[in-house]
């Protein structure tokens, strides 16, 4: 049924490819699904496999150091890390049971990291008489240095695997260092720049939301939109700020790309007399987003670079287990990132032990496939011919600045602007319900990089915009096809169903009953020659007009007064319909004028 479904429909398979470094849109034969289907699955199930492996072997070179009461608990962890293992090795598992698989060992991976890392104290010694006071985790312990857990565990292993893989640029030196989120790591830096409080700052309009918060507040800061990056070097010229804010990618519902090409080589033709440090969150992007191709030729003297971002998201098989953040520095100022993080911003134990575990994979590969699945639901919902679409973001919209590094799990859709947030939040419920009955993994939630798709509802205080974030799992090409179809049956039946619950009363809309009301907006959808859009935008102005008449029921004595008001609400909303320009046959028009008129009895 899926492929012919799929036939019938025609959808685009569209990847990136690093070879060419170009977007590709090309038609699948039936046999070609079938082969990205299988080769997707396949390298899932090995990835998984190796995975647990490499947790098993772990496990058994520690066992016999704990305790008698860990090491029965271990025992247990091993049973069931042995009962995945063999359910890996039977060639049997299917996609259902492969996802249910996962989450159990997630359950499991966490009791392990727990277990071994939990004989550890949080103020470990340096020598004992007949009992030490340190876990087998824990390094060797120096008196002032590291015998204080929140001061410093040792994150050389990581740190060291975390800075390889960065290219080197020519004239700059490079330092990563890992920290306990990624909000973490940007106040970390905040505080170690010893004259930020003062100094002349800008960054982005559409920085994550945190990170936005905690710099709106800051002194001498500006903010610009990312596109407009010759207003921001206008303003670089004549201000000279000394640091910088900007994200490849933002995470929000414009999915910005900002020009760094144009900002680094300002900074290679003008030399300032200060020192200038840019701040890059690179969630994202992870290491797609190369830093020494933008310094092939030489790497200015006073220029320091700092790309963070967050280890919860795509850097743990999707199992977002534990916290962390890692800090990269390019240049030759000295950093103060090493003191200021021994205040407090050191990640535990359990989320060095998890990233030593999970850096035997390289996070871009799976970037790689969130990316391919974001950008097929992307090409999908942007020739979607439905009137419920109003806007699509993703990078590759602007085709003319898309590169690698722009490579993203995440999408922002939303419905057209007469749907409410209830009736947005009904939509996720239908789509919950149809993915249950198609058999298809999703959840309602925030974040990125997990094995199966999320979705969450985005809505904004000072405005009408109500958007939806998207953010596309590990998913097979198939079952990225399969969401499709979940897709499009929601599409198709979601104007009737939510017909059928307004009439029901359901939400607000008809919360204060008024049979007429109900009867002159059934008669017109089902009689009058009025689109569905139209129809709602004209029972939202019917129900403000009728709430506005409500609040003058007390006046009803006086009723010149009462009189005048209703008039006045009811040429308004005359009005309004008019400027609106909703299309109206002229019998609907007269049972119209006939129901505003029965509001005067």
């Amino acid at each position: 049924m899926f492929l012919k479904n799929f036939f019938s429909k025609k959808y685009n398979y569209v990847y990136f490819d690093n070879g060419k470094q170009e977007l590709i849109t090309k038609k699948l034969l039936e046999q070609d699904i079938l082969e990205i289907d299988k080769n997707d699955f396949a390298q899932d199930l090995l990835d998984f496999l190796r995975l647990v492996t490499i947790v098993k072997t772990d496990c058994d070179s520690k066992v016999n150091l704990l305790s008698d009461l860990n090491k029965n608990i271990l025992e247990l962890i091993r049973s069931k890390i042995d009962f995945i293992l063999v359910r890996l090795y039977s060639n049997k598992v299917e996609k259902k049971e492969y996802y249910l698989l996962i989450n159990d060992f997630r359950i499991v991976y966490k009791n392990y990291l727990s277990i071994i890392t939990n004989e550890s104290w949080q103020s470990p010694d340096y020598g004992s008489s007949i009992q030490k006071q340190h876990g087998i985790y824990q390094n060797k312990i120096y008196a002032f240095y590291n015998d204080y857990q929140r001061y410093r565990i040792n994150t050389n292993l990581i740190e060291s695997i975390f800075n390889d893989r960065k290219k080197d640029i020519n004239g700059a030196k490079k330092t990563t260092y890992i920290l306990n989120s990624g909000m973490a790591s940007l106040m970390t830096l905040i505080n170690s720049f010893d004259n930020f409080a003062f100094s002349k700052k800008i960054g982005a309009n559409n920085l994550y939301f945190e990170s936005f918060s905690i710099l709106k507040y800051q002194q001498n800061i500006q903010f610009f939109e990312e596109e407009n990056i010759d207003q921001i070097l206008e303003h670089i010229a004549k201000n000279n700020p000394e640091y910088l804010f900007f994200d490849p990618v933002v995470n929000s519902y414009k999915m910005a790309i900002f020009d760094f090409h144009k900002l680094f080589n300002y900074y290679k033709k003008n030399i300032s007399d200060k020192n200038i440090s840019i701040i890059i969150d690179t969630s994202l992007c992870l290491d797609l987003f190369d830093i020494s191709l933008f310094f092939k030729d030489f790497f200015p003297e006073n220029l320091s670079i700092y790309l963070y971002r967050s280890l919860q998201k795509m850097d743990q098989f999707g199992l977002d287990v534990s916290q962390g953040g890692i800090i990269t520095h390019y240049g030759n100022n000295e950093s103060m990132i090493d003191s200021y993080r021994q205040m407090g911003s050191t990640p535990s134990e359990e989320s060095i032990l998890n990233f030593e575990i999970m850096s035997h994979f390289l996070p871009e590969t799976k970037l790689e496939r969130h990316s391919r699945n974001t950008l097929i639901l992307f090409d999908y919902l942007s020739n979607l011919k439905s009137n419920l679409i109003e806007n699509v973001f993703h990078p590759s919209k602007n085709l003319a600045t898309f590169k690698s590094y722009h490579q993203t799990p995440l999408l922002f859709f939303s419905l057209k602007n007469f749907f409410t947030l209830e009736d947005n939040n009904y939509f996720l419920q239908e789509l919950l319900e149809i993915s249950k009955e198609n058999n298809f993994f999703i959840n309602l939630g925030t974040s990125f990089g997990f094995n199966s798709t999320r979705i969450m509802l985005v809505s904004f205080n000072d405005s009408n915009e109500i958007y939806f974030r998207l953010a596309l799992g590990m998913e097979t090409i198939s079952d990225i096809y399969k969401l499709i179809d979940i897709l499009n049956i929601l599409f198709e039946s979601f104007l009737e169903k939510i017909t059928k619950i307004y009439k029901n009363q359901e939400l607000y809309l008809f919360k204060a009953k008024n049979d007429k009301y109900l009867e002159l907006l059934e008669n017109i959808y089902k009689t009058a020659c009025i689109e569905e859009k139209d129809f709602f935008q004209l029972s939202y102005i019917i129900n403000d007009l009728i709430k506005d008449i409500s609040k003058f029921e007390n006046f009803k004595a006086t009723k010149n007064y009462y009189k005048e008001q209703k008039e006045y609400y009811i040429e308004n909303t005359l009005s309004f319909i008019s400027k609106e320009k909703i299309k109206i046959d002229n019998e609907l028009k007269i049972r119209i004028v006939k129901y505003l008129s029965s509001l005067f009895n």
